[in-house]
């Protein structure tokens, strides 16, 4: 299911990329850059089996290599685009110095997780609930693969992680399994049983990505506003949330009929934490190894 409100990933990186470039809350000029560059990746040309030389020319499965470059060239591409997104988050993370989140949580994605917990209120929410609906497709699409289902038992709160930021702790586990070269690639249809949905699996996670990087800068610039000298700054505080207000809705086909019905309120979410229970599954960092 492909949600009809949100843009596709390319215009989500480039509309995101050219607002913050051209107005106050751009964090850093490399964070847009590489979100160009993800919004830029046409195609990636891609044969499998180019260099195969064991065979005569005549005695190779053409039509199964033909296959395989078919299913595998838009996964190759997908992927480029995820991680450049990636590798745009982890930057945007490192410059924004955010909090460690507690406990034993303590690599830069928990603590980015922690800091958009701490900021966004379950009710009201404060940007429209495609991000939810996208959270949701992605649960059922990986419940669906039976390489990813193990995933499913990441849809969890716990002591730095709810609704807003599970999003980036599950795509973090998707990636890891990249990272760590432990993810399989999707096969023809006629060498399948069922279809799987590796393809749709990636842009869902680049997608959630970008929602999450929209979070933590409206956290930040909403947590800097406190301090923030109006009177005497270069914007006011009408300005500035007519900026964040742009920002949450940036990525909706037609953000107007939301953007009046925002909630800006961010602050610390009072809630019952989650017991954490250990995992008997061997934890994944969040660097190659």
């Amino acid at each position: 299911m492909v949600n009809h409100r949100i843009k596709d990933v390319p215009q989500h990186c480039a509309d995101l990329a050219t607002f913050l470039s051209r107005g106050w809350l751009c964090p850093s000029i490399y964070f847009c850059e590489w979100l160009q560059i993800a919004a830029g990746i046409v195609a990636i040309d891609f044969s499998y089996g180019r260099l195969n030389q064991e065979l005569p020319f005549d005695e190779r499965p053409i039509q199964e290599e033909d296959a395989k470059s078919a299913t595998l060239g838009p996964f190759i591409r997908e992927l480029a685009r995820f991680n450049f997104i990636w590798g745009a988050l982890e930057g945007l993370i490192d410059i924004l110095f955010l909090p460690r989140a507690p406990r034993r949580e303590r690599s830069d994605i928990d603590a980015a997780c922690f800091f958009i917990k701490s900021h966004f209120r379950p009710v009201p929410v404060p940007f429209p609930n495609t991000y939810f609906d996208l959270l949701s497709e992605l649960r059922d699409s990986l419940l669906d693969h039976s390489h990813y289902e193990s995933l499913t038992s990441q849809f969890t709160l716990c002591c730095h992680i709810n609704a807003f930021s599970m999003g980036l702790h599950v795509v973090r586990k998707i990636r890891n399994q990249f990272a760590h070269g432990v993810n399989t690639f999707p096969t023809p249809p006629m060498y399948q049983w069922t279809q799987t949905a590796d393809h749709r699996i990636i842009t869902l996670s680049s997608s959630l990505l970008l929602l999450s990087a929209e979070m933590l800068i409206a956290a930040q610039a909403t947590a800097a506003r406190e301090g923030y000298d109006f009177a005497s700054g270069f914007y006011t505080k009408e300005e500035l949330d007519i900026e964040l207000r742009r920002l949450m809705t940036i990525h909706l086909l037609s953000p107007e009929p939301f953007r009046d019905q925002l909630v800006l309120d961010f602050g610390e979410m009072e809630e019952t934490e989650v017991e954490e229970t250990e995992s008997d599954e061997t934890e994944l960092d969040d660097t190659d190894p």
